[in-house]
């Protein structure tokens, strides 16, 4: 079979017709790693992961003329990961022994990186997420704290309002602390939405960084890749030329 090794599967009776089924090989893994490396799938939100596996198959399909589904691209790509990475614990952990590395490994351990950085970005921006989740639930509770304050407050004037018409001061200063305290109650919401605005706005510049670093980090290591590609060109270069010189 060829670079994508395509299969026919043949249709049940009634069902159907046939459809042909591409298999990964080595020329085809190549290419998926390559368009991996190209456009991470890890630094992108939730929703939008599998509009990102989609367009990375579709360019396979294109470049390879294959028909690999966006579920087995996904999945070869973790299973090539997973192999990477328990063999590069098998060499890490064997004593002694020669470790051959190829130009796959290379592009592995890339993707590799930027799916482990992409991780830790994301527990750290849940951990400050949950901080200040935290931070304004406890601004809540004193918010809820300050309301019950009040309508008991409330009960307790109208007890004492049904007791007597006769205390008039103390009504008033009952009134004063009621004014006094929804005072507070406004002054602590607009605190607390300030808060949400500055969060918001926080998050907001935190991601804006996050993914100019992720954009740097992919164009360094597409230079990289094409620096050696280039260098390996100029090497071939060199030995076919010699090996020309050699038959002259």
């Amino acid at each position: 079979m060829g670079a994508g090794e395509i299969e026919t599967i043949p249709g049940q009776a009634g069902s159907s017709p046939a459809r042909t089924r591409s298999r990964f090989n080595t020329k085809s893994d190549k290419a998926l790693l390559a368009e991996v490396l190209s456009t991470p799938p890890y630094e992108t939100e939730r929703g939008a992961v599998k509009g990102v596996w989609a367009s990375i198959t579709e360019r396979v399909n294109q470049s390879l003329q294959t028909n690999f589904s966006t579920r087995a691209c996904r999945d070869r790509t973790g299973l090539l990961l997973r192999q990477y990475e328990a063999q590069k614990k098998a060499n890490e952990s064997a004593s002694g022994t020669s470790e051959v590395h190829t130009s796959m490994d290379d592009v592995l351990e890339r993707i590799l990186l930027l799916r482990d950085a992409a991780s830790g970005q994301k527990q750290a921006k849940r951990a400050h997420q949950n901080t200040k989740t935290q931070e304004l639930e406890t601004a809540g509770q004193r918010l809820m704290r300050a309301a019950e304050e009040r309508v008991s407050e409330r009960i307790e004037g109208g007890d004492d309002a049904r007791e007597g018409q006769q205390r008039e001061k103390p009504k008033r200063r009952r009134l004063s602390v009621m004014l006094e305290h929804e005072q507070k109650e406004a002054v602590e919401r607009r605190k607390l939405e300030e808060k949400k605005v500055a969060l918001q706005k926080e998050e907001r510049n935190l991601r804006r960084e996050e993914l100019d670093e992720q954009r740097r980090q992919r164009n360094l290591m597409q230079e990289q890749m094409q620096q050696q590609a280039e260098q390996t060109s100029a090497l071939m270069k060199l030995l076919a030329a010699a090996i020309s010189e050699k038959h002259m």
